[in-house]
């Protein structure tokens, strides 16, 4: 009779947690590749279930020991996020920078990817830490409603990349310099 109870709660765990698995409303993936000769790649897997958004990341290739902004960029209207071609680099420096690439992936911050899910775009404090390896990976789920819920006109961008070499961001466009970046993609 043991046996019977066990099995049969188990059974009801197995079918409850089944449908609740099902239950996903949208995957979305982007393959994020290097800007401004940063070396980084990563890969983000985007999955929405209900007003609920969870966002994963791994990112290897950045800065050891920095922390690195992250946003999901766009824009306002229904104009297709993209990432920037080399040629944006319209001052002749080199560089992408988050001006010239806001033209391609959107200037709006629709989500800030920070540890703490705090939407302060610029907060270095509340950014992922890349190990000593140059390696993280994020994991954080969201709230969202109406247009926020579908990211797939949009763009994950990371940022950091320490230009001069002196172990810290010298200033804010070392900080805010795009290192990667991906077209989000719905799959199902």
């Amino acid at each position: 009779m043991k046996r019977l109870a066990t099995f049969l709660a188990l059974a009801l765990t197995l079918a409850l947690a089944v449908p609740a698995a099902a239950r996903v409303d949208a995957v979305y993936t982007a393959k994020l590749s290097a800007l401004n000769d940063s070396g980084a790649s990563g890969h983000a897997v985007l999955q929405l279930r209900g007003d609920q958004l969870t966002v994963r990341l791994t990112v290897s290739g950045t800065e050891p020991g920095f922390p690195h902004l992250q946003h999901i960029h766009g824009f306002a209207d229904t104009t297709e996020s993209q990432c920037p071609p080399p040629s944006a680099d319209t001052d002749g420096d080199g560089l992408v920078s988050v001006g010239e690439g806001s033209f391609f992936y959107g200037p709006e911050f629709v989500r800030t990817l920070s540890t703490t899910g705090a939407q302060e775009p610029l907060n270095l404090g509340i950014a992922p830490v890349a190990n000593a390896g140059g390696s993280y990976t994020y994991s954080f789920t969201f709230t969202v409603d109406g247009d926020a819920a579908d990211v797939a006109d949009e763009s994950i961008v990371v940022h950091g990349l320490d230009l001069d070499g002196d172990g810290t961001y010298s200033n804010f466009m070392e900080a805010s310099l795009p290192v990667l970046c991906g077209e989000i993609t719905r799959r199902n």
